[in-house]
């Protein structure tokens, strides 16, 4: 009689432990990302600014093409919250001015996509792509042109609903196909935009 309770007492407590394993996993569901934000991010020397007219083509919240002329050797665009899947792309297109033949300028190019998605109970994270970080090179004017056609680049990236981004191409009209190959996750940068 005794082991007929002991072997109903370990009954209850494996079910028991069955019931509280199975809670446990519910509550460890993936909750989809609902919203995200875009972080455009454009950093170059004053050379480079002296030597070329550079534009920022890039996508918006709503997916509209968007310009602005880069005046300063920092730029950074900002969007608001928006909703997934998303694309966001960034194309830097340098038009070299008259450097003068002879001279060096030092030329210096950092830039990146970035993003931060949030799910509907609250969680975030973020992620960055470049094509260009921390680039740094001494040219001499007569090879500016040349600088400003290779470095003229486009960074894209599709976020999905799972917060998960891959690279994609985007087409500027007139920008080289991009080369899914040279863009690199660049994490570090999401602390640009405070994330």
């Amino acid at each position: 009689m005794k082991k007929n309770y002991f072997f109903q007492a370990a009954l209850v407590v494996c079910s028991l432990a069955v019931t509280m394993m199975t809670s446990c996993k519910e509550d460890e569901k993936i909750v989809p990302a609902t919203t995200v934000e875009t972080g455009y991010y454009v950093k170059v020397s004053k050379d480079v600014l002296e030597t070329a007219t550079v534009e920022a083509h890039y996508i918006d919240a709503t997916g509209k093409i968007c310009s602005e002329f880069i005046i300063s050797p920092e730029w950074k665009k900002q969007l608001p919250k928006g909703s997934l899947p998303s694309l966001a792309a960034l194309y830097i297109k340098f038009t070299p001015k008259n450097p003068e033949t002879g001279t060096k300028y030092n030329m210096e190019l950092t830039s990146c996509v970035a993003y931060r998605v949030e799910n509907g109970t609250g969680k975030q994270w973020s992620d960055a792509w470049t094509t260009a970080e921390n680039l740094t090179s001494l040219v001499e004017g007569e090879n500016v042109a040349e600088w400003c056609n290779q470095y003229s680049l486009a960074t894209a990236i599709e976020i999905q609903t799972d917060g998960i981004s891959e690279p994609t191409t985007c087409d500027f009209g007139g920008n080289a196909e991009l080369d899914k190959n040279a863009m690199k996750k660049a994490t570090d940068m999401t602390k640009l935009f405070g994330w």
